[in-house]
């Protein structure tokens, strides 16, 4: 009987802990967005953003008006890049699944390695390799977040392209790990908070060329900031619909871990996937135990 009263407190315990709010979830939306304006940053040699036209006033009644037109480019500020930018069989911005956009996510945090060897640096297929031993296995339907702190330079242009000369510098995904996350066959898109996937130095860009011929879109110049957790939320990739665009400004929100589904229109519901198996079986162990306790109790009496 002591026995059996050890196992169902052990059985309990375990309980407790694997129903418990996870530490590392997180709790509000966060936006990973820069704001579009006329500071947005472009890569070189495309159109700027610019209001070409700016109505605001009070008509004759006193009534407000107000409306603006504007011009820019699909490829600045925080973009998507749709598959069809690097391959013309891709899907562009119009063709993008909408499950696609709504995603698990994961960060991993290149920061630290940056810091310590400079722009130049890749991710590379062992960082990924190192990141799943260390967090568990990537999820499907999943968003890999690179974060490499170089969301810090953003409002400083020449140091967020490290212009040198005629050349970038800034850190990017390496072919091998392109390469890995499409042999994954688990990751839909692809983020980074660099104005590219390829690093600076890349003249044949072949990390976008790798993802986009296996229908993985890019996101470019995001802002992680540095409190999000390596896993455990969702994100909402809301680009412009632009029919046959090659790209478009795009509005990316982390949003608390949710069930993901086929069907975007019932993909919101609250997750359980933060509650381990041995959770839900500990709970049907330790109720069966308990019972049996009680049992021998009565028989007992």
């Amino acid at each position: 009987m002591r026995l059996l009263f050890f196992l169902v407190l052990f059985l309990v315990s375990c309980t407790l802990f694997a129903l418990r709010i996870p530490k590392w979830q997180i709790r509000e939306p966060v936006d990973l967005s820069w704001d579009v304006d006329e500071d947005s940053l472009y890569w070189p040699g495309i159109q700027s953003f610019f209001y070409s036209r700016k109505v605001a006033h009070f008509d004759e009644e006193n009534r407000w008006y107000a409306m603006s037109e504007f011009c820019t480019g699909e490829h600045g500020g925080t973009h998507l890049d749709a598959p069809y930018h690097f391959y013309k069989y891709g899907w562009k911005v119009g063709d993008i699944p909408l499950q696609r956009l709504i995603a698990h996510a994961v960060i991993v945090d290149m920061s630290d390695i940056v810091h310590r060897l400079g722009p130049n640096i890749q991710l590379q297929e062992a960082d990924l390799i190192d990141w799943e031993r260390i967090h568990g296995p990537i999820p499907t339907q999943c968003v890999l977040l690179v974060r490499f702190g170089w969301s810090k330079y953003y409002k400083y242009r020449d140091l967020y392209f490290g212009l040198n000369g005629t050349e970038m510098e800034f850190p990017g995904i390496a072919e091998d790990a392109a390469q890995w996350i499409v042999n994954s066959k688990k990751i839909v898109g692809v983020g980074v908070d660099t104005a590219s996937l390829d690093y600076g130095m890349s003249t044949t860009f072949p990390t976008h060329r790798i993802l986009f011929e296996n229908s993985i879109y890019g996101i470019e110049n995001l802002n992680i900031p540095r409190h999000l957790p390596a896993r455990g939320f969702n994100v909402l990739v809301m680009p412009m619909k632009l029919k046959e665009g090659t790209g478009a400004p795009a509005r990316v929100v982390a949003i608390p871990d949710v069930i993901l589904t086929g069907d975007p229109c019932s993909a919101l519901e609250l997750s359980t996937s933060a509650v381990p198996w041995y959770g839900h079986t500990s709970v049907v162990l330790s109720s069966l135990l308990l019972l049996g306790m009680y049992a021998i109790n009565c028989f007992t009496l």
